[in-house]
């Protein structure tokens, strides 16, 4: 059951007599916050079966991704190159390194407009990050009428943004469904043990279905978001 689900009754399609088909949805992932969460809970993400449960059989208008990439390591592309071939509208900003060591690159204003920019032609907005800036964009949408919905890893999201949130569902709990497993055999295999297996590919393409990154990612670093502290990449420009 979603955090919000106990004190924050929500009324579903199905209540209204329309199929969940009817509701539109836009989902919004936050590619740098999910890394870290997904790293956190030692899984590889498997973006298309995440899209399928989070739209739980509801009409996908659009799926939006945020990045940073550093233009000195094309390799680190390739997993952007699949989302972009496999139905996700992919927004990349290049990582800025500075004189003291840090990288940074910041799609919070990205994010926010697209998410403005759409919600007038959606019902509901999944937004999958724990970032506690986007508190006030989730407001601004709601009194547009939109629906939002917030998926992230609770101890990595700020409480703010779990208060304001319609509902919040915890990304642990879909670590069955979401994950991508890679046995010896070299296939890859989602979630379930019933998901049909595919053939690994080192082309570029669905070697990078999980969000990789270089191997000299920079370490995290805490800061404080609503009323808790949680780790983050000190690339993400927070």
């Amino acid at each position: 059951m979603n955090a919000n689900d106990l004190d924050r009754p929500t009324v579903e399609a199905e209540q209204l007599g329309f199929p969940p088909y009817f509701e539109k949805v836009a989902l919004f992932i936050d590619l740098g916050n999910l890394y870290f969460a997904a790293r956190k809970l030692s899984i590889r993400v498997d973006y298309t079966r995440m899209v399928e449960v989070l739209t739980k059989g509801r009409r996908l208008l659009r799926s939006f991704a945020y990045a940073g990439v550093d233009p000195q390591n094309p390799e680190s592309q390739g997993y952007l190159t699949w989302m972009k071939r496999h139905g996700f509208r992919v927004v990349t900003k290049h990582l800025r390194r500075f004189p003291d060591g840090t990288v940074k690159a910041n799609l919070d204003v990205e994010l926010a407009i697209d998410m403005l920019m759409i919600a007038p032609h959606i019902d509901t907005a999944v937004l999958v990050s724990g970032d506690g800036d986007f508190v006030r964009l989730v407001e601004a949408v709601q009194f547009k009428g939109v629906r939002v919905e917030v998926v992230g890893l609770a101890e990595m999201t700020a409480m703010a943004l779990i208060d304001v949130a319609d509902t919040f569902t915890e990304l642990s709990e879909l670590v069955p469904v979401i994950q991508m497993a890679l046995p010896p055999n070299g296939t890859r295999v989602t979630g379930s043990d019933t998901a049909t297996a595919a053939p690994l590919s080192h082309d570029g393409a669905n070697s990078f279905a999980a969000y990789d990154t270089p191997a000299e990612a920079p370490e995290t670093v805490s800061d404080q978001k609503g009323s808790q502290y949680y780790p983050r990449a000190n690339f993400e420009g927070k």
